[in-house]
């Protein structure tokens, strides 16, 4: 939209047009709203849908149990670190340096 519209001269000075600026263009609301809006009308629809179709069935689903207490279990790649003596830290020592050339940590 500001490539469209290009921009816009204000007290002497070019500058390109901020989102309310083109909501009261426009007349339109924000994207939030829209997103909003238009899902209140689709859980209208759905809830008006037969009982039987799937889509109200996943709408009306009561989703048991939750996510297990403690630590994420950890990945193939945080575990590969953590075998004593493996080789995996020597090839990890030799490419530690690759790429960060010229880079200050």
């Amino acid at each position: 939209m500001r490539a469209i519209f290009g921009p816009t001269n204000y007290i002497g000075e070019w500058r390109l047009k901020y989102n309310n600026e083109f909501y009261t263009l426009y007349k339109e609301s924000d994207i939030v709203t829209y997103i909003k809006i238009n899902r209140l009308k689709w859980t209208r629809h759905a809830i008006r849908m037969e009982e039987q179709s799937p889509t109200k069935t996943v709408l009306v689903a009561v989703v048991e149990g939750g996510r297990q207490k403690g630590r994420q279990k950890l990945r193939w790649e945080e575990v590969r670190w953590k075998i004593p003596g493996s080789w995996w830290r020597e090839i990890g020592g030799m490419l530690q340096g690759i790429g960060t050339a010229g880079r200050s940590f």
